[in-house]
């Protein structure tokens, strides 16, 4: 009966298409960044894993009895708006926090390489 197990349909074609865009996705940074040097933002790549269990097992635990209940429903929704709240709260420190403290790092670098050149170089 198509009622009984046609999520089992649903269940394959969301397993096979999370699993194709984030081939898709992994693949895509491991090519651009081994130009760089390494693969960046390691901790983006943890975090979207983390959550794609969390939802494979969400997906599993509603699919175990057959049928999928308001408060499964409102725990999707939950998950979905605490993965947005945790990318653009990253993403603002990253601007914000990081990126910042990064340039004045260089930048205090610069300044004890130019300290130490004038140091090293002989008297006029």
């Amino acid at each position: 009966d198509d009622r009984k197990r046609g999520y089992l349909m649903a269940l394959g074609e969301l397993t096979g298409a999370a699993m194709v865009a984030s081939t898709l996705i992994v693949g895509s940074v491991v090519y651009v960044s081994s130009e760089h040097g390494g693969v960046p933002c390691r901790g983006a790549m943890v975090r979207d894993v983390v959550f794609f269990v969390l939802t494979m097992a969400m997906v599993y635990r509603c699919f175990e009895d057959g049928s999928i209940t308001v408060a499964e429903i409102r725990w999707f929704v939950g998950l979905y708006g605490g993965y947005v709240v945790l990318v653009l709260g990253s993403d603002l420190y990253h601007k914000y926090v990081h990126e910042p403290r990064q340039a004045r790092r260089k930048a205090r670098r610069r300044e004890r390489k130019a300290a130490s050149s004038r140091d090293s170089s002989p008297a006029a």
